[in-house]
């Protein structure tokens, strides 16, 4: 999985305690309140040991727990363990997960993304692509027989993390006058360097590229690829990094064809 390190999510919390903010939910200590000025958002409350209250909280987009004080006037930031070891703050914390990843599809949807695939296929797939990642490359690879089967469309949701150029390759191809084509000539001719950038990146095609970003840090996402499918059951799976071949069955919906 190719990654760059997006800001740390824990990244000012001490500092945030003393900067306060003016009351938007009452239910909220006015302490957590003041972790909002930092980009902080308070996800869910669940109950915690010995009079602490405890926070879900999304620092740029990771999920993390944190335990309010009896008298409302410290945060505790971390996991909380019992005697035994066991991480009490795990079980809240795969309930957001679960919840955030849960809208997934809507926010992807409004994504700025090139659709590989038919638009009668009965299967959508979400991956965020960064031009230089290898392991994307890769995963465009593994995709080609569902594609070009038309059983799947994989929408690969551009972002540029990885180095200087990733973001005018990928304005290359959100740019293009056909996405897919330059998609798949990008992919063809990876090795080689892939699609030539364009460094001068327009106003509109810089907004996707920023809005996509957003996108992946609410999503709690820092590398690529990561890929979005629906399970069995109608739930949303991610995928991070490349999916091993005897696992493409399960993302895809369906066997290779």
């Amino acid at each position: 999985m190719c990654s760059q390190p997006l800001k740390k999510a824990a990244f000012g919390l001490a500092m945030a305690l003393g900067v306060s903010l003016g009351a938007q939910a009452e239910e909220v200590p006015k302490v957590l309140k003041s972790l909002e000025s930092h980009g902080v958002e308070v996800e869910e409350r669940f109950d915690a040991p010995e009079g602490l209250d405890g926070y879900v909280i999304s620092a740029s987009g990771q999920l993390l727990t944190v335990f309010v004080t009896a008298d409302k006037e410290h945060v505790l930031v971390g996991n909380l363990l019992d005697s035994k070891g066991n991480d009490l703050s795990s079980g809240p914390i795969q309930a957001a997960e679960k919840k955030r990843y849960a809208k997934a599809f809507e926010i992807l949807e409004d994504s700025h993304w090139i659709a590989d695939g038919s638009k009668n296929a009965e299967r959508v797939v979400y991956t965020f692509t960064d031009a230089n990642c290898p392991y994307c490359n890769r995963f465009w690879q593994q995709s080609q027989p569902w594609v070009e089967a038309g059983k799947v469309q994989v929408r690969h949701v551009m972002v540029g993390i990885l180095r200087q150029d990733s973001g005018p390759k990928a304005a290359a191809m959100l740019g293009a006058k056909d996405p897919r084509k330059a998609l798949h000539e990008h992919n063809t001719i990876f090795d080689n360097g892939g699609i030539k950038p364009t460094f001068n990146i327009s106003a509109d095609i810089q907004a996707q590229l920023d809005k996509n970003y957003e996108v992946m840090k609410k999503l709690g996402v820092s590398a690529t690829p990561v890929t979005f499918y629906k399970e069995a059951d109608g739930s949303v799976g991610v995928r991070q990094g490349l999916p091993p071949q005897q696992e493409m069955p399960i993302i895809m919906g369906t066997r290779k064809p």
